[in-house]
């Protein structure tokens, strides 16, 4: 019998994003995707990806809504979507919903480092950590605003998205 007492259903996920990180104690690469349906909140999936081969990583405690990922392998795993989370990446790890973050949706997280991880959103959400704290830029909040990714490198923070339906780049450059 199904698990509905009637028929299976099968769900199919969006794979909505993958990173990628080498580990500097192994010196191997670790790759990982991020998947779900966020408007239909049917699954959700934190997959690995090695020797050709896909494998189902625990997603205890993690929301229907998984948007975007970010890591550096063997430190920080960050996952984005209906909140921020994150875990040791360990056979048994729970995720835990970090409840310091604004509740705007989380489009993108991308990092250069440990200590220099930006995040992108909803509603204009930008912030950005240096180590220490997260700088949370709310002079850009806007209903019009959604940024959809972001990207790091340097001394250099873009992100774009769309405000009243046009697109729209942000760039922004360390003082």
């Amino acid at each position: 019998m199904a698990p509905n007492g009637r028929s299976w259903k099968v769900a199919l996920l969006n794979i909505n994003d993958i990173w990628g990180s080498e580990n500097p104690r192994t010196g191997e690469w670790e790759v990982l995707a991020v998947a779900s349906n966020p408007l239909s909140h049917d699954g959700r999936e934190l997959l690995k990806i090695e020797d050709n081969k896909v494998v189902k990583l625990s997603n205890i405690g993690l929301s229907m809504d998984l948007n975007t990922l970010w890591f550096a392998s063997g430190h920080k795993y960050i996952i984005g979507g209906d909140g921020i989370f994150q875990a040791p990446l360990t056979a048994a790890e729970i995720w835990q919903r970090d409840p310091s973050f604004p509740s705007y949706y989380k489009t993108a997280v991308r990092g250069e480092a440990l200590n220099d991880i930006t995040i992108a959103g909803a509603f204009g959400l930008l912030m950005h950590f240096n180590g220490k704290d997260w700088q949370f830029y709310a002079h850009l909040l806007s209903q019009s605003i959604g940024l959809g990714s972001v990207a790091i490198k340097n001394e250099i923070i873009v992100a774009g998205g769309a405000k009243d339906n046009k697109g729209l780049i942000l760039i922004g450059r360390r003082e």
